[in-house]
């Protein structure tokens, strides 16, 4: 029922209930009447009283339909904003598309600067647009928060994208700190988490002129988390205090003249975090500063802690003039038992490496720096320790290539971004002061584990609903060595069906949501009327919060989201069917493959798929992996022409193409496919056509470029590994470092790591040229190539 059938409905009612208390109060006055005839004074009083009672139902029975009036009214603008989201996007879309061409065209410096100026103004005009509509959403109930595994570090290297350029014009420091062992694995909606943080981040940045701002992140408890967003700002006071976190309201109106805003942003936040479970609050004082925030529930993943190196015998110097810094970084060597110094300047860094008889193992250095740079005193503490100069790490806030390169001329070979990740702080020190570190593997074997596990439920039975035949391959694939036998149904009612003729053939069902004839829900709905017990697992490339709610409402006991995550799939079977042999005894085969590891070295590489994602959603399965891809790019080469007609005269099939499209990209690996999917999927809008099509050709010509084909021999097209872009750069440095120290028992591994592994032409030539240097122990050739092809 629709929100306003439901006003309707109630607004019938009170008239109903109305209208028989008047009846009663005339039968009431008429008895009162005959009994009391005599004595007209007592009548005269009563009659008063009823008279007086009539007018107050009359006031009451108006008010009550004004106030239903004023919330359909209130309700109706709402949903006419939220509905014009489209309508107002597409043409400020075209204002800066057309603004960025404009500027590939070579214009004139004025030129340049006018476009420039359309640019700012249009971003400016859209996030005041995006603000209205996240609160007509808000106010008409239509805005969803979703619920998908996110990393926590990258939501807030995300957040920091956006603001760090604004703090460092205004040359404010900014710093993020992270709890010790702080789970970053979370489940939620990390888009609109993000938001939050912009939002607080960006008004704090506004209203600080001088200092700091800075992202403290702590755990609670299980499953909660505290944010707090620090500044040294103007804060405020408590009248101001009382006005924040409501519609169109700021400080004061002096605010708004000094530093713009529609006054929403506080507003959609409290929203945001109350339908997250939460709650925000500020605490300031006036002159000092201000802390917005916020504690949310966001689910954690469980998962065993990583057993840490211990190094207490190396030092670490850390380099950096904001004090917040240096307690953050102190703290995380902290935990590995790192002992460290603080220099707060480049000119005292300089003094302490220079007299310390052992020098330091490594030295975390800031760039910018009042007085000597970071860059010039890495320079003078290589002069000062020449016999055993210290590994150098830059550590700044600043993403500039030409910083990068300059800090490569002065022999710092890595370069790490604040905020600084625990985890990838921890990844390097093992590197550079471990040895033999044997890094933690449990998660991968308990991966196996419920991989042999499922092997007890061999002869189990399941029915399997999904119309897309890529979709039930993959769900076959990932059962083949368990035993389970599965039946398939293409769409509701066949599976309605299916089961109705035998419901003892089935012990679980796997129901896809959007399939045509009947849809999941409808077929859960039906079924639950057959047989109320059954168990029935929802797979839906939908993840939204309401999504989920939906299939519990339709009885269905559990929600898998597309790409299926391979460890909670056999969780769930483990838990929902009964286990029919036990483990020593179940069929071995199925843990042959985990053994062997990924066999992802037979894939090429693609520029739209990652691979290595891929292989992860199909267990390691690269036989498997290759006929999906092959799949893929048969079944949607020339979809275009096909979609495009659908949109035209049949949207419920186009939805239901788009729909399929997008959980596919994600368990093929295709993260933009995936992005534009997840966009046209939400609105067929017209303008997220075109995008769609392109991401998804392109896709597809790179497939069929390959020698992955459905007739062609599986894997049989390269036999090397597939590798990411962050593992060859990480190879790469360490490589340099490696050749730098003319260490041949550390260059060894690594060029066989690379060997093993699909490289570009680029790369393959480097070690040509590298490997004969390095066995005749020419280092310092080796070094010179190796820094004039991999500098910048």
């Amino acid at each position: 029922m629709s929100g306003m059938e439901e006003l309707e409905k109630l607004v019938a009612d009170l008239e109903k209930k109305l209208r028989n208390q008047e009846k009663i109060n005339h039968a009431l006055k008429d008895r009162v009447k005959r009994s009391v005839r005599s004595t007209g004074d007592s009548y005269s009083m009563f009659e008063s009283n009823i008279l007086l009672q009539d007018a107050v139902h009359k006031k009451t029975r108006e008010l009550e339909k004004a106030i239903v009036a004023a919330t359909a009214s209130t309700r109706a603008k709402s949903e006419f904003l939220a509905n014009m989201s489209h309508e107002i996007r597409t043409p400020m879309n075209a204002i800066t598309g057309m603004a960025y061409l404009l500027k590939q065209t070579d214009p004139t410096p004025r030129q340049h600067d006018y476009i420039t100026k359309i640019e700012t103004s249009a971003y400016a005009l859209l996030r005041i647009i995006n603000d209205i509509l996240d609160i007509s959403k808000i106010e008409a109930g239509r805005l969803d928060i979703e619920a998908i595994d996110f990393n926590l570090h990258k939501v807030i290297e995300d957040v920091t994208m956006l603001v760090e350029m604004n703090a460092a014009e205004k040359n404010l420091d900014f710093v993020v700190s992270y709890e010790n062992d702080i789970n970053m694995d979370l489940y939620g909606d990390p888009l609109r988490l993000a938001q939050i943080l912009t939002n607080l981040v960006n008004n704090a940045v506004k209203f600080t002129a001088e200092g700091e701002v800075g992202v403290y992140v702590r755990s609670l408890a299980k499953d909660r988390f505290r944010f707090e967003v620090r500044d040294t700002g103007i804060g405020l006071t408590e009248e101001q205090q009382k006005r924040l976190f409501k519609s169109f309201s700021q400080a004061d109106a002096g605010t708004t003249r000094k530093y713009g805003g529609t006054g929403l942003g506080l507003s959609i936040c409290r929203h945001l975090v109350e339908l997250m479970n939460g709650r925000i609050w500020v605490e300031s004082e006036y002159g000092k500063g201000s802390s917005f925030i916020f504690e949310i529930t966001l689910k954690e993943h469980d998962k065993p802690k990583r057993e840490t190196g211990r190094f207490a015998d190396k030092r670490v110097l850390i380099v950096d003039d904001t004090p917040s810094w240096q307690k953050i970084l102190k703290n995380m060597l902290k935990q590995f038992s790192v002992h460290a110094d603080v220099a707060g300047s480049g000119e005292e860094a300089v003094t302490m490496a220079g007299s310390r008889e052992k020098p330091y193992d490594l030295i975390l250095m800031d760039w910018r720096m009042p007085g000597m740079d970071g860059l010039r005193a890495a320079e003078l503490i290589r002069e000062h320790c020449k016999s055993m100069p210290p590994t150098i790490i830059m550590v700044s806030a600043f993403h500039q290539e030409t910083l990068q390169h300059a800090a490569k001329k002065q022999g710092i070979d890595i370069y790490l971004h604040k905020p600084v990740n625990p985890s990838t702080l921890y990844d390097i020190i093992t590197d550079f002061l471990g040895t033999g570190i044997v890094r933690d593997y449990r998660h991968k074997a308990e991966s196996h584990s419920l991989k042999k596990k499922l092997t007890t439920l061999k002869g189990s039975t399941l029915l399997l609903a999904e119309d897309n035949p890529l979709n039930r391959e993959i769900i076959c694939g990932m059962l083949d060595q368990s035993g389970i036998i599965i039946t398939e149904a293409r769409n509701g009612k066949e599976a309605v069906d299916m089961y109705q003729a035998a419901p003892e053939n089935y012990e679980l069902i796997l129901m896809d949501l959007q399939m045509p004839v009947m849809d999941g829900y409808d077929a859960a709905k039906e079924i639950r009327r057959i047989d109320p017990k059954v168990p029935i697992i929802a797979v839906s490339a939908n993840a939204m919060t309401s999504d989920i709610e939906k299939t519990r409402q339709y009885g269905m006991n559990e929600h898998l989201n597309k790409p299926v995550d391979v460890e909670k799939f056999f969780s769930v079977l483990l838990a929902y069917i009964p286990q029919k042999c036990p483990e020593a005894q179940a069929d071995g085969q199925a843990d042959n493959q985990a053994d062997a590891g990924p066999a992802a070295g037979n894939l090429p590489g693609f520029e739209s798929v990652d691979t290595i994602a891929g292989l992860k959603y199909m267990m390691g399965d690269a036989d498997l992996y290759a006929r999906i891809l092959g799949d893929f790019s048969e079944n949607y080469d020339g979809i275009a022409e096909k979609l495009s007609h659908c949109i035209s005269h049949d949207k419920e099939e186009a939805k239901r193409i788009v729909h399929t499209i997008k959980g596919l990209s994600a368990g093929i690996g295709a993260k933009s496919l995936h992005e534009a999917a997840v966009r046209f999927d939400e609105s067929l809008a017209p303008d997220f056509f075109d995008p769609f099509i392109r991401e998804l050709e392109r896709v597809v010509d790179e497939i069929k470029e390959s020698a992955i084909q459905r007739n062609d021999p599986p894997l049989a097209v390269n036999k090397k590994k597939p590798m990411s872009e962050t593992r060859r750069d990480a190879l790469m440095q360490k490589l340099v470092l490696a050749v730098k120290r003319h260490r041949p028992q550390l260059i060894g591994p690594v060029l066989e790591e690379l060997n093993a592994c699909h490289l570009k032409d680029a790369d393959i030539q480097l070690l040509k040229e590298i490997i004969p240097l390095v066995k005749q122990y020419k280092f310092k050739d080796a070094l010179d190539i190796l820094a004039q092809k991999l500098l910048p």
